[in-house]
């Protein structure tokens, strides 16, 4: 396992709206994982702050209390699995399963018409069955988890 550590920014995390009706206290409280660097180049001088852990009238550079605290909720590590990357591979699972499912749907559709080929479809009082009525007994569920 690398020694290298990333910040990754919480995809729940507090938007400015949500953050200005906050006290310094309960920003500080808020999960580590919120507590990450934002860099102030407009600032004299330029300096990396926390991006929760300011007011109106106050800022904390980085790293701030909660922060140095609690690094590891701050940091992921090399080759840990993200929200957005666990997300992704579900994802990914649940396209190839559709595939499965509609190369099953095509073998059933083709067997039916090989099978409507081969047998009477048509009866002398009613007009040919239609393909599509031929294939709506077929089951095609699609599981979505």
């Amino acid at each position: 396992m690398s020694n290298l550590a990333r910040i990754v920014e919480a995809p729940d995390r507090p938007h400015y709206e949500d953050l200005v009706e906050l006290t310094l206290e309960q920003r500080a409280e808020l999960p580590a994982r919120f507590h990450i660097p934002r860099f102030d180049a407009d600032g004299t001088p330029q300096a990396w702050l926390c991006a929760v852990c300011w007011d109106d009238v106050t800022v904390s550079q980085w790293p701030c209390k909660t922060a140095q605290e609690n690094g590891r909720e701050v940091f992921q590590e090399n080759g840990t699995e993200t929200d957005d990357q666990r997300y992704i591979r579900t994802l990914r699972q649940q396209i190839t399963d559709l595939r499965d499912q509609a190369r099953t749907a095509e073998n059933d559709l083709r067997s039916l018409r090989e099978r409507a080929a081969q047998e009477v479809l048509i009866d002398t009082d009613r007009p040919p069955m239609a393909i599509s009525e031929a294939i709506s007994d077929l089951p095609l569920t699609i599981d979505t988890p």
